[in-house]
C-alpha cells in the first residue's frame, strides 16, 4: 500500500507532538505529502443561541492567531526532510473537522495520538481519536503513551494500528513493517 497524503492532527500535547513526528517518518519513507491541522474547539453553553462576551470575534481571532503561530512551530525539521506540510487551523469540533479535511483532501492515513483514558475521565471526557477511528473512511494509525511498568519493545513510544474496514491486514502490517516507524512497538487491530 503506497501513502500519498498523511494527516496527523495535532493539539500541541506531547502525545500529539510524538504522532506528528512518527507521520514525518512515514511521509519521508512514502514520498507522501503531511497535512498537521489544529482544531480551535470552542466550549459548549448550556443556553443556545447565548455568545458570553468574552467570546467576542477578537477572542476568536486571537484563538486562531495563536494556534497558527503554534502550529507552525511544529516539526521545523520537515523542511530539511524534504516533506510538503501544510499547517492548518480551523475551528470546530475536532473529531469532525479531522474527519471533513481528510475526506476533502483525500487523505491515505490518519495519524493521531490518544490520551489513553479510561474510566471516569474517558467518559466524560470522550475520545477524540476513537470517534476518528470510528468514522474515518480511511485507515487510522493511533498511538497510545506507555502506561508505567508496561513492558516496552526497543525505544519508542507504543503504537496501536487501528483501522477501518477498508484496510487490509496486510496493509496494516506494511506500515509497520515498512522500517516507516523503526523501534516502535505496533499492535495491530482490524476491525
Amino acid at each position: 500500500m503506497q501513502f500519498r497524503h498523511l494527516l496527523a492532527p495535532t493539539n500541541f500535547s506531547e502525545y500529539s507532538k510524538t504522532a506528528v513526528a512518527s507521520a514525518l517518518e512515514l511521509a519521508k519513507k512514502f514520498g507522501a505529502k503531511l497535512t498537521i491541522p489544529h482544531v480551535v474547539e470552542l466550549l459548549p453553553y448550556p443556553v443556545e443561541g447565548y455568545v458570553p462576551p468574552h467570546l467576542s470575534a477578537t477572542f476568536l481571532e486571537d484563538l486562531e492567531r495563536q494556534a497558527t503561530a503554534d502550529v507552525a512551530q511544529v516539526v521545523p525539521e520537515a523542511e530539511a526532510a524534504k516533506v510538503e506540510v501544510a499547517r492548518v487551523v480551523a475551528v470546530g469540533t475536532p473529531y469532525r473537522t479531522i474527519i471533513e479535511t481528510a475526506e476533502a483532501d483525500h487523505v491515505d492515513l490518519i495519524v493521531m495520538a490518544t490520551a489513553g483514558r479510561t474510566g471516569f475521565s474517558r467518559l466524560i471526557l470522550g475520545s477524540i481519536a476513537e470517534r476518528v477511528v470510528r468514522t474515518a473512511s480511511c485507515p487510522v494509525l493511533t498511538m497510545r503513551p506507555h502506561e508505567e511498568g508496561q513492558r516496552r519493545h526497543g525505544v519508542g513510544t507504543g503504537v496501536t494500528l487501528q483501522t477501518t474496514e477498508n484496510m487490509s491486514y496486510g496493509a496494516c502490517q506494511a506500515v509497520g513493517s515498512h522500517g516507516a516507524l523503526p523501534a516502535l512497538r505496533s499492535d495491530t487491530v482490524h476491525v
